[in-house]
């Protein structure tokens, strides 16, 4: 139950990151906005259309369909380096 607990912190303070990621005052650089628009978009999209889902893959199982995708593609948005780091801090630092 300690675990799910950690890792479900863990995985929400991504979560968090990722959306002040998208949404940082970056002054008049709407390119760089619509970038990560994009990003966090077709990050969504796959992960739910590829049935993707890390938070089963960490043990937390949500019942409500495409939740676990949609979070996941939020994840995704970010890049490899941050899920690695995700991952690495889920399982003890090893990847």
């Amino acid at each position: 139950m300690f675990e799910k607990v950690v890792i479900a912190g863990v995985i929400i303070e991504a979560l968090v990151q990722t959306v002040r990621w998208v949404i940082e005052d970056e002054g008049t650089n709407r390119a760089n906005l619509g970038y990560r628009v994009f990003a966090l978009v077709a990050s969504i999209g796959l992960a739910a259309l590829a049935q993707l889902d890390l938070l089963a893959e960490a043990g937390l199982v949500i019942e409500v369909p495409y939740v676990g995708a949609v979070l996941t593609g939020f994840l995704f948005a970010r890049g490899a380096t941050v899920l690695h780091d995700l991952w690495s801090r889920i399982h003890g630092g090893g990847a």
